[in-house]
């Protein structure tokens, strides 16, 4: 949930922090094989960028009053009115969501690490 944040939904500065509990909350509660963490391989950006696409557009396509978790609603949560906008890649993944130099970019600079950590036979 924390690298779908300015992606499918935002984090107010009147929200609490335990929104991305509730999302993640929701997020489990789907049976949707686009929305599992089973179903892709965390190791491997690509895949994780279209997980967190996925979830993102999930969340935008809801209705601001469909309710998520705990009584709160998507609009509640944070849920933006579109999915990031501006530039994309060949899988359709937003650019500041996959460049660790640009807003968000968190999840490139989070796999970078990742992977530095990792034997080069994991890779």
């Amino acid at each position: 949930m924390y690298f779908a944040r300015d992606v499918g939904y935002a984090q107010a500065a009147g929200n609490a922090i335990f929104h991305e509990f509730r999302l993640g909350r929701w997020l489990r509660e789907q049976t949707a094989d686009s929305l599992s963490l089973a179903t892709h391989d965390l190791t491997d950006f690509t895949s994780y960028l279209t997980l967190v696409r996925a979830i993102s557009h999930a969340i935008v396509s809801l209705p601001d009053g469909y309710v998520m978790a705990d009584g709160w609603t998507a609009f509640d949560l944070g849920k933006l009115p579109h999915f990031a906008t501006g530039e994309c890649n060949e899988l359709g993944v937003p650019f500041v969501l996959s460049l660790p130099t640009r807003k968000p970019g968190k999840l490139g600079y989070a796999l970078q690490y990742k992977n530095s950590l990792m034997p080069a036979a994991a890779h």
